[in-house]
């Protein structure tokens, strides 16, 4: 097996052991405290995919994963950051965390954080797919199913906003019969959207731009082996001419 490949799978291999593990200490954490139902929010799924498309190599689990991560996850960053801040959420988001364990807490930020970049470090040890038809699919079928088991826990939860907006300020958009899946199919239009549009261009970059640096790193290696040579080629030359000089 070629050097560099077999690098970059055992990269992805402790990629993916620190995403499982990152998974289990969160579910762990939420079966500890009574919340188990919270699990099933996608932020806490995306860990457990992601730690997948590490294993499998998958492009598309990958790619559908950091689509949605992309289309919701910086909006609850956003509302975390000012409820630290200032105690308040400008999203009003915080309001699911308000009440719960300070470890649950931490935890749940870190997820957050940590998704999308450690999502570019995994794109960084795969190689660039073209979504393709099977890759829409998987993430229309994954999103529906996900917001519709949402939608038959308590709405109470409200998990994956299933059951009405989690912005309080678009509540009215609640009351419709459809809200369900019109919020389902508007999570895929736009995660189908940022795949194509914005992930595997995104991909295609960052190999490229890594490409660049590998070839430059081989170029300025190899320069330093020839200059290596030439002086040590010098130096045999330089005592073979001296030893003759000795002998005449």
């Amino acid at each position: 097996m070629d050097i560099k490949k077999e690098a970059g799978e055992k990269r992805l291999k402790r990629l993916g052991v620190l995403l499982g593990s990152f998974w289990i200490i969160n579910t762990a954490l939420h079966i500890y405290y009574g919340d188990a139902i919270a699990v099933f929010w996608f932020c806490n799924i995306a860990i457990a995919v992601l730690a997948f498309a590490c294993f499998e190599k998958s492009t598309t689990a990958a790619y559908s994963t950091i689509a949605i991560a992309l289309i919701t996850q910086p909006f609850w960053i956003i509302d975390w950051i000012f409820f630290i801040l200032f105690g308040f959420g400008p999203l009003n988001l915080f309001q699911f965390y308000a009440n719960v364990p300070i470890a649950i807490k931490i935890v749940s930020f870190a997820e957050h954080i940590v998704t999308i970049p450690l999502s570019i470090i995994l794109l960084y040890n795969l190689a660039p797919k073209k979504p393709s038809k099977k890759s829409y699919g998987f993430l229309a079928l994954a999103t529906l199913s996900l917001i519709i088991f949402s939608k038959y826990i308590p709405s109470s939860e409200n998990i994956n906003c299933a059951s009405y907006p989690c912005f309080q300020k678009v509540l009215a958009w609640g009351a419709q019969p459809a809200y369900t899946l019109e919020w389902a199919l508007s999570i895929i239009l736009l995660g189908v959207i940022a795949m194509r549009y914005i992930v595997y261009p995104a991909h295609n970059w960052l190999i490229k731009k890594r490409q660049a640096y590998n070839l430059r790193y081989f170029y300025r290696d190899a320069q330093q082996d020839r200059r290596n040579s030439a002086s040590i080629h010098s130096h045999i030359d330089s005592r073979h001419y001296s030893s003759l000089d000795k002998q005449s």
